[in-house]
């Protein structure tokens, strides 16, 4: 019986998950949607820019789905057999972050050739942006995420390495529960704040977002792990009841961050939302994430990070081409449509031309020091 629970156990912590693959493809589009309708310098007074960039201003909700997400596998990964030690969890995070942030320095130093963007930048390669030692937060604004998600994943991993489970999670829970209640009552309902803005001249809002949200991805894999053994979607009924809730909060997100918001101030009704996404995908309880638990999937998701950091890249070359058509930014579907291949076309070669090749040099010269 023990071995059996022990197999059980293995095939949970290492289990793939495709279909979240997918998500993440997807949602690094939709913030890079997100953002482009403030990037574009000259929209040639055509209205609808201006009009969709009131209405997705929800788009950034999305990155709470990328903190949820990295919890969940922090939480698996943390209960493996082979678990690495807090400095090697450290350095694997540095190998797989650290690249593209240090190509986004050398490009904002040959393109734009200003000391504040540069000196920001140079910040972003020891991952300070959300720490509340860089000013210039607006500068290179999307590395916050970065910062963040790097310094809660290791904060995170010491204490669920190197204390007692249920102090831990005491501790964890009351973490997510004032993280996201400081945000919240700070914006007045709103997820938002990155890398700058501080409560109290203490807390990162970047920070305390990471927190709730990777905080809340860990016990997100606690109740999968105790759900995966009863099979939920046993029946017929309980299937259909299961992908109808799946795809409706899979409609609810992707309509309320793309083509419109929510008027309801309090943003905080997306964080059930995106929770539930993350269990019913990862247990593939209804009909869409069954669908989307394919090779395809899993080949697309690889390219979410770079994505979320070569848009930069992307709206640098859109700004000097594409967008000083006049012809082109007068069609708006066709303007977002080339925008979008733009920056999936940075992304992919950010993956296989940075991320890839940084990735077996510096874990090689790691296994040389090693030895």
């Amino acid at each position: 019986k023990k071995k059996i629970l022990l197999n059980n156990y293995r095939k949970l912590t290492m289990a793939k998950f495709k279909n979240i693959e997918f998500l993440r493809f997807i949602f690094s589009l939709i913030i890079v949607h997100f953002h482009l309708y403030s990037c574009i310098d000259n929209t040639f007074g055509v209205p609808f820019y201006q009009t969709m960039g009131t209405a997705v201003r929800d788009g950034y909700l999305v990155v709470e789905m990328f903190f949820i997400l990295s919890g969940f596998f922090l939480g698996r990964g943390c209960q493996r057999d082979t678990s690495p030690a807090w400095s090697d969890f450290a350095l694997g995070k540095i190998i797989r972050m650290w690249p593209l942030a240090a190509f986004i320095w050398l490009f904002d130093i040959a393109a734009y050739q200003n000391f504040e963007i540069t000196y920001t930048a140079f910040l972003n390669l020891f991952f300070l942006q959300s720490t509340g030692l860089v000013l210039n937060y607006r500068l290179s604004v999307l590395m916050w995420f970065v910062s963040a998600l790097f310094w809660v994943l290791l904060f995170y991993y010491y204490l669920l390495k190197n204390f007692d489970r249920q102090k831990t999670d005491l501790w964890m829970a009351l973490i997510v529960f004032f993280s996201y209640a400081a945000v919240i009552n700070h914006n007045h309902g709103a997820l938002s704040g990155a890398g700058g803005p501080v409560i109290g001249g203490i807390f990162s809002l970047g920070i305390l977002r990471a927190l709730a949200g990777v905080g809340l991805g860990c016990f997100l894999f606690r109740l999968y792990h105790i759900l995966s053994t009863r099979n939920p979607a046993a029946n017929r009924k309980a299937f259909v009841v299961f992908s109808l809730l799946e795809a409706g909060c899979l409609l609810f997100v992707l309509v309320n961050t793309v083509f419109r918001h929510i008027s309801y101030h309090d943003k905080f009704v997306f964080i059930p939302v995106f929770a539930w996404l993350v269990l019913s995908f990862c247990l593939r309880l209804g009909i869409v994430s069954r669908l989307l638990e394919n090779d395809f999937s899993q080949k697309l998701g690889k390219y979410a990070y770079a994505i979320y950091v070569m848009q930069v890249i992307a709206f640098y070359i859109c700004n000097r081409t594409l967008w000083k058509s006049e012809t082109i930014v007068e069609h708006p579907l066709l303007n977002i449509t080339l925008t979008l291949v733009i920056a999936l076309s940075a992304g992919i070669a950010g993956y296989h031309l940075i991320e890839v090749p940084a990735k077996k040099i510096m874990s090689r010269r790691h296994g040389e020091n090693k030895s």
